[in-house]
């Protein structure tokens, strides 16, 4: 930086351009770091219920749970949830308070996509014999709303 050019009018500007070059340079300290806040009841608790974050249908719990902690952390845990074993934070852990004297059952996690198709199997031999030997109905499809659909013949 370079001094003010007009120093005739007083000698205002100069002094408090000074005292600024003067100034000692204040050195920026760390950045705070915050120690979590995870409650004793939870970092204790041998079992915890998952928070359902997504939407939620009527009737629907908003835990999931109650699961096994595998190993807790200061801000995660690691969780077995059914057959494997999750990384989940501690903000949507809630401890679960269950009977440690007898076996407890811990829940198996939602299932996912779309379910498995149930075949309709025929009560007696008779209906699998007419099934059988019957020759597969073309059926009409139609929309809600009555229009016919004609597929193209690689999707018949």
């Amino acid at each position: 930086m370079r001094e003010p050019v007009d120093t005739s009018h007083n000698n205002v500007e100069l002094l408090i351009w000074n005292g600024m070059m003067r100034r000692p340079v204040i050195e920026v300290g760390k950045a705070l770091t915050f120690l979590s806040s995870v409650p004793q009841s939870l970092r204790d608790s041998k079992f915890v219920f998952i928070c359902n974050d997504s939407h939620r249908g009527p009737l629907r719990r908003p835990y999931d749970g109650p699961f096994r902690v595998v190993a807790p952390g200061d801000k995660t845990f690691r969780i077995m949830v059914g057959s494997r074993e999750e990384v989940i934070s501690a903000d949507r852990l809630k401890p679960a308070y269950v009977d440690l004297t007898g076996p407890v059952t811990v829940a198996q996690p939602p299932r996912r996509g779309r379910p498995p198709l149930q075949q309709a199997e025929p009560t007696n031999q008779e209906n699998a014999a007419e099934l059988e030997s019957s020759p597969p109905r073309q059926q009409s499809r139609s929309t809600r709303s009555g229009r016919a659909v004609h597929l193209p013949p690689r999707f018949r």
